[in-house]
């Protein structure tokens, strides 16, 4: 390997050291668990967050990557959730499938929660004002998108 291609290659100076870091995103990383019942679609996508996950420690920001990668699957879960359970194929706006969420009584519908995951996803993916970086506070964010999309498909 030449000189730049060992300067690409290194842990990212804002983690604190190389140990710890991997020890920690390989526990993370293990908790990502789907129950059987998710659509391969949604698993296939989570793919890509966990290696973003794994990458994160060479590229702080893969992070906040991931975590919009995991938001807009929790939106297409819920999505494939609705087109199941009613039949209808059209597209609805997000805040309608929440709303529908909240009176099919689906296992995660504590509407605070489906609210602050909304702006979440309004203010991170979709309308961001400013390149914040939230980094190693996606993580626990990640892991309640993946215990959400458990709870849409348990049946």
């Amino acid at each position: 390997m030449g000189n730049l291609d060992r300067n690409l290659i290194r842990i990212d100076v804002r983690w604190d050291n190389e140990d710890n870091v991997r020890n920690r995103f390989n526990s993370i990383i293990q908790m990502i668990k789907f129950n059987n019942q998710v659509p391969i679609e949604v698993l296939e996508r989570f793919k890509l967050v966990k290696r973003l996950l794994e990458f994160s420690i060479y590229e702080y920001e893969f992070m906040d990557l991931a975590l919009e990668r995991a938001i807009l699957t929790f939106e297409m879960a819920l999505r494939i959730k609705y087109q199941r359970k009613t039949g209808d194929t059209k597209i609805i706006c997000l805040k309608k499938l929440y709303e529908w969420a909240e009176k099919d009584g689906l296992k995660i519908t504590h509407k605070n929660k489906l609210e602050a995951l909304r702006q979440l996803r309004n203010n991170v993916c979709a309308h961001p004002k400013t390149n914040t970086i939230f980094g190693i506070m996606n993580l626990k964010s990640i892991v309640k998108i993946v215990e959400f999309i458990n709870k849409i498909f348990e049946e």
